[in-house]
């Protein structure tokens, strides 16, 4: 049984971090106008959520700047919690993959229920195949 749990753990964790790839890729094509820039960085620190996390999204993806997946997770944390949803979920994936912060389960089940709790349907889906 251990044994079964085990490569459960590993296979649900691999399927998540494919999503989150996917995911990141789908968005950078839909978001084209997300390129690392001096006003960005500038709109980031005025606390605007959506360019905190489009920043977070160029140090994840290397857009314009060296990738740095701490201060991807930074960034992006900042417009999780000013309740950006897609922000909200893309911690979770960070938090179970373990990439710019501490693996940690518990962190990521509550960043999806927040993501969820506004209606982002790949956190609800997360969610679901995570129970």
């Amino acid at each position: 049984m251990k044994y079964f749990i085990q490569n459960l753990t590993v296979f649900c964790c691999s399927l998540l971090l494919l999503i989150l790839v996917v995911n990141c890729s789908d968005s950078h094509k839909a978001n084209s106008d997300t390129s690392f820039s001096s006003e960005l960085v500038e709109l980031a620190k005025l606390g605007n959520a959506e360019a905190q996390y489009k920043l977070g999204r160029c140090y994840y993806n290397g857009e314009g700047v060296t990738p740095n997946y701490t201060e991807a997770a930074k960034w992006i944390q900042k417009a999780a919690d000013q309740g950006f949803a897609q922000a909200q979920y893309n911690m979770g994936d960070l938090y179970l993959a373990g990439l710019g912060v501490c693996k940690d389960w518990s962190k990521a089940k509550k960043w999806y229920t927040k993501a969820a709790e506004q209606g982002h349907k790949g956190a609800i889906i997360t969610l679901e195949t995570l129970k």
